[in-house]
């Protein structure tokens, strides 16, 4: 159905995580004599053996240093989402951690030229934000129910995600009384979280990625409760 639409946003996704994995590997070899400096720099500091405690605050001791694994998977920032980008055509709009970058493209499918609008924000070297939407012929949406057009859509994105990549159904629930899915997907390096929904003939796609681990519940929330429906007509 709508296949090749969902597959350019994938590739576009796998893209993001391709530039996020060689960034953080050039980020390493940069950051890597710092790191020297300042661990040579700390060594001839006096500093008290007691830790003054402040709420959400970790105190390293002289001889205490966080494993590479513990900080890359440690507790997220949950980043406060103060750009709200409303679509040219007032139809939706959704909040980002920052002016987003917009793409559209025509994509070919069976059903004609499919109109394929993308969002996106690098929020960091490993997370990022992105929405996109198309429009399908409404008579062809019509030949299944709602839920069955977005478990359709959710499996097409599985099987295109890589060998060994698993995935959880997280719900399915309503957007403004629009059916919705949301559900999770990872294989050997990302962490993605995606929120479906079908609006009369759009199909909808939210997301969060995360590299090394999945976003916070608390961040991927936010986000896509920040998706609104606006009182016009599509």
């Amino acid at each position: 159905m709508h296949g090749l639409a969902l597959l350019y946003s994938l590739r576009e996704m796998r893209q993001i995580v391709t530039g996020l994995y060689n960034h953080t590997i050039q980020c390493i070899g940069r950051w890597g004599m710092w790191t020297v400096l300042l661990l040579l720099q700390a060594a001839c500091e006096y500093r008290p053996r007691t830790p003054v405690e402040h709420p959400n605050t970790r105190v390293l001791l002289p001889d205490s240093m966080p494993s590479l694994d513990e900080a890359r998977i440690g507790p997220d920032r949950v980043p406060d989402l103060r750009y709200v980008y409303r679509s040219s055509g007032e139809d939706f709009q959704i909040n980002f951690p920052s002016q987003p970058k917009v793409s559209s493209s025509m994509i070919s499918s069976n059903q004609g030229q499919i109109e394929l609008n993308t969002l996106s924000v690098d929020f960091s070297v490993t997370k990022a934000y992105w929405a996109s939407y198309s429009d399908y012929p409404s008579a062809f949406i019509g030949m299944k129910p709602a839920y069955q057009v977005l478990t359709d859509a959710r499996q097409y994105i599985v099987e295109h995600l890589g060998s060994g990549t698993v995935f959880e159904v997280l719900s399915d629930t309503l957007r403004q009384d629009y059916p919705a899915l949301r559900f999770r997907a990872r294989d050997g390096h990302f962490h993605a979280v995606y929120e479906l929904i079908l609006v009369e003939n759009r199909l909808y796609q939210l997301g969060v990625l995360r590299d090394g681990k999945y976003p916070q519940a608390a961040d991927y929330d936010r986000f896509f409760d920040s998706f609104q429906l606006l009182d016009l007509p599509l």
